[in-house]
């Protein structure tokens, strides 16, 4: 039985991206969840957070619902990886905040990651994230916490590294006057890419083999 790995979207054109070639070479399955319309993982296997629009400035319902979904996931010891919003909502569960930026960042962005030096990554995002005081930070940019980790199964992303070629084309004809650059910067993407894969297999080895997983009703849960 091969193992799966569910991932949750905030937004139908923000999906995951080479996340799913990664997936694919190692024969994990992955599950999609639509968080907005009220689907969340249960179980105790991994899930990736995405990104979106919507902001946790002005929460929607439906996020103050997947609030209190990750504050039980992180109780119960849960594999979690969060990129842009996903670990925005991360940093809050975890008792960290958000904060409005002055400059938003937009586009290719070099940042210093540890143990790895200097990436350009992309990015598309206007609030910055304060990671809980227990948190260990990984990577940061001019302006803000790039990268954090909470332990080796919950980590942090506010960088988009799952954003390849094919997801750049499909937010360029999905967001009207959309900011970020076209593809086609192959030596960038080809770097993002190895880093990627190397983080997403160190994550992957935290993960328990053959977890099962069903969806459930985000109208169940409760916010805090």
């Amino acid at each position: 039985m091969p193992m799966r790995l569910c991932i949750v979207q905030h937004h139908p054109l923000e999906g995951p991206g080479r996340i799913t070639e990664w997936a694919r070479l190692r024969n994990i399955s992955v599950d999609l969840y639509d968080a907005v319309r009220g689907e969340l993982p249960t179980g105790s296997g991994p899930v990736v957070l995405l990104g979106g629009p919507a902001s946790t400035q002005e929460p929607p319902p439906w996020m103050e619902v997947e609030h209190a979904w990750l504050q039980q996931a992180l109780h119960t010891g849960r594999p979690l990886l969060g990129i842009c919003l996903g670990a925005q909502l991360l940093a809050i569960a975890a008792g960290g905040r958000v904060q409005r930026m002055t400059t938003p960042e937009i586009g290719w962005t070099s940042i210093s990651i540890e143990g790895t030096g200097i990436l350009d990554v992309l990015q598309w995002h206007e609030d910055a994230i304060v990671p809980p005081s227990s948190a260990r930070i990984v990577a940061t940019s001019d302006h803000c916490v790039q990268m954090f980790c909470l332990d080796k199964h919950r980590i942090g992303i506010q960088f988009h590294p799952e954003w390849d070629d094919p997801l750049l084309r499909i937010l360029h004809a999905g967001f009207d006057r959309c900011p970020l650059p076209v593809p086609g910067d192959t030596m960038r993407q080809i770097q993002v890419d190895r880093w990627f894969k190397s983080l997403m297999d160190r994550w992957s080895e935290s993960w328990l083999p053959e977890e099962s997983v069903t969806r459930v009703d985000a109208h169940s849960l409760k916010p805090y």
